[in-house]
């Protein structure tokens, strides 16, 4: 997915092969609601294969569309932020979303059966100067446990770190410093891979086996 002219939704998908790309927007006549102002963002539902994919729109509000076999019209859910949102998404259909708001605090709302109301976790749980964020922050949850994790590049250029595991840890930091903003993926064995960019070059971290390997170069840009 990504923002292409006139900040239309686009979709590119391959199964057996690559399929051609389709505006969505235009497509499905999804209008001003379907226009963005930031990267799309997509969660799959690894059992079902469900899609949702989230936007910052021009009015700086959040959009969700989900693909069940069809795509869904896109619905307002009434959050708003100065970023791009991130999203992750479990087995049993829970989501989550990330965003930057004001102050570069870090603020996520879930679904977990109904959309919860968002909540400041900077200001909540009081994680100060760690927990401000110069980036968009990267959600990714362990799709059998549920545990979330938050990735972010803080203004001093290091990424942070804090999960959820029946309730907030850290903010912790690895000492790596990003360009940019990371990346995070989580997998069902709780194996977690991160990716960012610095110095013209994408470096990758992972924590398996309960400890952190790298960070090593994976590409030069």
């Amino acid at each position: 997915f990504w923002s292409g002219p006139r900040g239309h939704i686009y979709e590119a998908s391959y199964t057996t092969r690559w399929q051609a790309p389709r505006d969505l927007t235009g497509t499905l006549g999804w209008g001003q609601a379907g226009t963005t102002s930031s990267a799309p963002a997509v969660a799959v539902n690894p059992a079902s294969g469900h899609q949702d994919i989230f936007w910052r729109a021009p009015s700086g509000q959040i959009y969700e569309s989900s693909y069940t076999g069809r795509w869904h019209r896109p619905v307002n859910r009434g959050l708003r932020s100065e970023s791009a949102p991130s999203a992750a998404l479990n087995r049993g259909g829970h989501e989550y979303v990330a965003w930057l708001g004001a102050r570069g605090h870090i603020f996520q709302a879930s679904y977990v059966g109904h959309w919860g109301p968002p909540q400041d976790l900077t200001a909540t749980l009081r994680w100060g100067r760690a927990g401000t964020s110069a980036s968009t922050p990267s959600v990714a949850v362990n799709p059998s446990s549920d545990q979330q994790y938050l990735y972010w590049r803080a203004r001093d250029g290091r990424i942070y770190e804090a999960w959820n595991a029946g309730g907030w840890h850290g903010p912790a930091t690895r000492g790596w410093r990003a360009g940019g903003a990371p990346s995070a993926a989580v997998n069902a064995l709780g194996d977690q891979h991160v990716v960012w960019s610095a110095s013209g070059q994408i470096w990758e971290a992972f924590y398996r086996d309960g400890g952190w390997s790298g960070p090593v170069v994976r590409w030069h840009i």
